[in-house]
């Protein structure tokens, strides 16, 4: 992936505390085991709403190899928000967002700019935890910052007017060429409305020729876009007839980006902003479709960001009760995660390692049987084979290996290994 290199870093506000990330193992009533370990962002519950600050919330978190940090936040109102995560060392950070009962709420990686992990996004009243966690599992010292989309922002974004920098002498080509005002008369998606009834309508297109693509829908449409070609490594971001931010996103399917309005879109035009990262040079394949809730919940199975139902409508190698070791050769893909089950009937630790011996990178999710995010590893003792230690209560747990890129497939040997403590 290329830097962009030159930009400046917004300087950290007044609240500013220090935070060490260390791989989560206790239950935590926040957020479910997804907030184990912890801290409010203002100190205490009733001093961290992002709806009544003045100023953001900053933080610096010390993000160990295979760790999270984990802060805690409320909003009393709807409220459109911004969290962002900014390395202080070329680390690669991601933040996500889960609600009190530890579901997943959004994700972003790097809208920032410059590998910068900038998540804008509308929450309901409630309490809520932000993880952030680097996108290879490596440890990194991140500035965080938890505010409102209008209140200061810590990182550049992937807006085009800001990404020039005049000390560096660096200019995007972006910002000079053109803007979504006036895409919407291009229609490079056809010059009626978008007609979905033959289903999702794709387009080739070139992001430093045309960086501007314009579409009109007919009828109020929940909608999905998706950007396509991981050597490009593309970026969208979608606005309104009126040249109103919408939504952006960056590598949410590997390198690939697709945004997903579950809420309709009303009818009208629209314009997509097209970027890639690493070479604007490439064709990339961009998709409209209407959003398919199911098809959604599907790719997060498969990307392993969620887990599976037990109920035989997704494949699931059932284990059973994990003896003292397992041992398992599995042709594993970057495409769709394998998912396995196995049930604790005491309390102890399970240690689970996937090894490739460096044809592939492989990744390791735990899930408990509510779908809550027990562990995660990736990248153990200096190699790109994950162990995974962690402690567990009796009960039903679900298993995620995946391949980091998605074009990868291999052969991994998993061996499943259960402790527990002397005399039981």
């Amino acid at each position: 992936m290329t830097l962009k290199t030159g930009l400046k870093r917004v300087g950290l506000g007044a609240v500013l505390v220090m935070g060490t990330a260390l791989p989560a193992m206790a239950q935590d009533a926040i957020c479910g085991t997804m907030g184990a370990g912890g801290t409010w962002i203002g100190g205490a519950a009733d001093t961290s709403d992002l709806n009544t600050l003045t100023d953001p919330f900053d933080q610096m978190a010390l993000i160990m190899s295979g760790g999270r940090h984990v802060s805690y936040f409320t909003v009393s109102a709807q409220t459109d928000v911004r969290l962002e995560a900014e390395s202080s060392d070329g680390g690669d950070p991601l933040v996500e967002v889960y609600d009190e009962a530890g579901n997943f709420v959004n994700s972003d990686d790097d809208s920032g700019g410059n590998l910068s992990a900038r998540l804008e996004t509308s929450l309901a009243p409630g309490t809520y935890c932000m993880i952030a966690r680097t996108f290879d599992g490596s440890g990194t010292t991140a500035y965080l910052r938890l505010g409102r989309d209008d209140t200061p922002a810590l990182t550049a974004g992937m807006n085009p007017d800001t990404w020039s920098d005049p000390d560096s002498g660096y200019t995007d080509p972006w910002a000079t060429s053109g803007t979504c005002e006036f895409a919407t008369a291009e229609r490079p998606f056809g010059e009626a409305a978008i007609d979905f009834s033959a289903g999702p309508v794709t387009i080739s297109a070139v992001p430093n020729n045309s960086p501007y693509l314009g579409f009109t829908l007919a009828e109020p449409t929940a909608l999905t876009v998706t950007a396509v070609n991981p050597t490009a490594d593309p970026i969208i971001a979608v606005y309104d007839g009126n040249n109103i931010w919408l939504a952006e996103n960056d590598d949410y399917d590997g390198l690939n980006s697709r945004i997903d309005f579950m809420n309709t879109l009303p009818a009208g035009n629209y314009c997509i902003n097209l970027r890639a990262y690493n070479d604007g040079s490439l064709p990339v394949d961009v998709a409209l479709s209407t959003y398919d809730p199911a098809a959604a919940m599907r790719g997060m199975i498969d990307r392993a960001e969620a887990s599976p139902p037990l109920d035989g409508s997704h494949p699931v190698t059932d284990l059973g009760a994990l003896p003292a070791r397992h041992r398992a050769d599995i042709q594993a893909t970057g495409a769709a995660a394998t998912w396995f089950s196995f049930e604790v009937t005491d309390t102890g630790v399970v240690a689970i390692e996937a090894v490739a011996n460096g044809a592939a990178d492989p990744v390791l999710v735990l899930f408990d049987d509510f779908g809550r995010e027990v562990a995660f590893a990736d990248d153990s003792n200096g190699s790109l084979d994950p162990i995974m230690l962690s402690r567990v209560n009796p009960g039903t747990y679900v298993l995620a290996l995946k391949l980091y890129s998605t074009d990868s497939r291999a052969l991994v040997r998993m061996s499943f290994e259960s402790f527990t403590p002397a005399g039981r």
